[in-house]
């Protein structure tokens, strides 16, 4: 969709998309770099002891960033352990830079959506009220999705300025003024039905995104909660639950935000002069009102509705996960 936007809107839209996508590129870097960091870390006797017993490591001192057993292929061997500790730190870069672009997708379209209906809300308020460009002359639009209009008769001002406003008011038919109110009204009506069919097509575009997103993000952010609390803090669990969670939290706050665009539509239609329009311009503006009294959350097949109150049961399961675990943890060694 293709809408001229007001340069403050414009510029607010930038803005927010920079910012998180600086915030998210930080935090998936750092996770990314605590991975292979810890690998060139030190072990603690009890690791290596793991190494030694379970996994028969010939060099239980050496590890790579990811956790991968080659068949046939000793990797801890010297030729081999460089080579694969390369190309997992490469891999392991590769896959958190997609994943980055994926999870920022969502965020950048939003917002750009969340602009035009900013922009809209301009245009609902202005209802009722007499149009003007930037220089004070009266105006009437033609397209306000592309922010064209043209101009109409200035009232002259001088010393018999009441009598020439009466003139210019007289001329001016009242069937005119109706006339251009109920084509402006339509405008905003097709506005908005064009807005909402972007919306609705970019919700079924990342549904299976986000729907993957919500699902492998909770259980990712469970088993990280669980590995810190119960095996003890990790910089490389640490920064991989501040990325994952940061993450679904802006998903979750997108979805908020995207209910309140109707909200925004709503108020401007309360802030604007609709009671000055006539009686079939208003039932056409009442159309915009029941529309935007519904729920706009995004909804990911059906089953994902996600939002501040979702997230927060997210967590609570993730908090019962990690209990159960200890739980059942502090009762084997008393079997």
């Amino acid at each position: 969709m293709h809408g001229h936007l007001d340069a403050r809107i414009r510029q607010k839209c930038e803005t927010q998309s920079k910012r998180i996508l600086t915030v998210i590129v930080i935090l998936g870097g750092l996770s990314s770099l605590m991975a292979v960091l810890e690998a060139l870390l030190p072990m603690s006797d009890e690791n290596i002891e793991i190494q030694i017993n379970v996994y028969e490591a010939k060099y239980p001192k050496r590890r790579l960033p990811l956790h991968l057993r080659i068949p046939f292929i000793v990797e801890t061997e010297s030729w081999a352990y460089e080579t694969i500790f390369i190309v997992e730190t490469y891999l392991l870069f590769l896959i958190a830079s997609m994943l980055l672009i994926a999870v920022t997708t969502i965020p950048i379209l939003l917002f750009y959506i969340q602009g035009q209906y900013e922009n809209l809300s301009k245009y609902i308020e202005m209802v009722g009220q007499e149009h003007q460009d930037l220089t004070g002359n009266p105006i009437e639009y033609t397209n306000i999705e592309t922010n064209t209009f043209r101009q109409v008769e200035r009232t002259m001002k001088n010393s018999k300025s009441t009598k020439l406003r009466l003139k210019h008011i007289v001329k001016r038919s009242l069937q005119s003024k109706k006339h251009y109110e109920k084509m402006y009204i339509k405008q905003i009506v097709k506005y908005h039905q064009k807005l909402n069919i972007v919306y609705n097509k970019l919700c079924s575009m990342i549904a299976p995104l986000g729907f993957l997103v919500v699902s492998c993000g909770s259980s990712i952010m469970s088993l990280c909660l669980y590995e810190i609390i119960v095996f003890g803090p990790s910089f490389r669990f640490i920064a991989q639950l501040s990325t994952i969670s940061t993450g679904l939290f802006l998903l979750f706050e997108m979805s908020e935000i995207s209910h309140n665009y109707n909200q925004l539509l709503g108020n401007a239609v309360i802030n604007s002069n609709w009671t000055m329009c006539s009686p079939s311009a208003r039932r056409d503006l009442w159309m915009v009102l029941r529309c935007v009294q519904r729920p706009n959350y995004l909804k990911f097949h059906g089953a994902i509705e996600p939002n501040r109150s979702f997230f927060l049961k997210i967590i609570k399961i993730s908090y019962n996960f990690v209990n159960c675990m200890r739980l059942r943890l502090s009762r084997r060694p008393n079997e």
